[in-house]
């Protein structure tokens, strides 16, 4: 909000006011796609490097959905530390999840290198957000996600009204489901057809 500017301000004055003038403000508009977004922070952040012990959340998500790679540690043992992980790993991009500082720093120095490095990355990123047809990413369909967390809570409280010990609740979606079907039926008329 632009009420803690202010604060944010005197925060980096304390700390180095030399740096008061490369610090920029962008106000987030969810009524634009994320490409606009990118647009108009292209020339300003290229890479977020997330922080450890405590993870970028949300400003991680709004990064990825605007087309911005995100570089994580993957060796939290809490979960807020490893929500950056869990996305990176859905999205597929593995590579910039770090173990460890080395590899946090070697990463990112590739990403600041290598343009293949980095623009394959951006793109396998920008791919998973123009994912329509014939189904959107898992990670950036809604509906989906919903629809599961829906499932789960019912079979969470199905389970406690039975009086059953709490344990892993494991939802397989639909999509999931026929993608599977798909799969046994194809095996079974190779299998025919043999």
């Amino acid at each position: 909000p632009k009420e803690s500017k202010k604060y944010l301000n005197a925060f980096i004055k304390e700390f180095d006011s030399s740096l008061l003038n490369r610090v920029r403000y962008i106000t987030f508009d969810h009524n634009i796609g994320p490409f606009e977004t990118k647009k108009r922070v292209e020339t300003t952040c290229n890479v977020v490097l997330d922080n450890y012990a405590y993870g970028a959340h949300t400003t991680a998500v709004e990064a990825l959905w605007g087309g911005v790679p995100v570089l994580t540690f993957g060796s939290a043992m809490d979960m807020s530390g490893r929500v950056g992980n869990s996305v990176l790993t859905t999205l597929g991009l593995s590579e910039m999840i770090a173990m460890d500082d080395e590899a946090y720093l070697n990463t990112a120095i590739i990403l600041a290198n290598d343009q293949s490095f980095y623009k394959s990355i951006r793109n396998r990123l920008v791919d998973t957000c123009l994912m329509k047809k014939p189904k959107r990413h898992v990670f950036w369909d809604l509906q989906r996600y919903v629809k599961n967390l829906e499932k789960g809570l019912e079979e969470a409280w199905f389970n406690f009204l039975v009086g059953a010990v709490p344990r892993h609740i494991f939802v397989k979606d639909d999509v999931e489901k026929a993608d599977e079907e798909k799969k046994k039926k194809a095996k079974k008329n190779i299998n025919t057809e043999l």
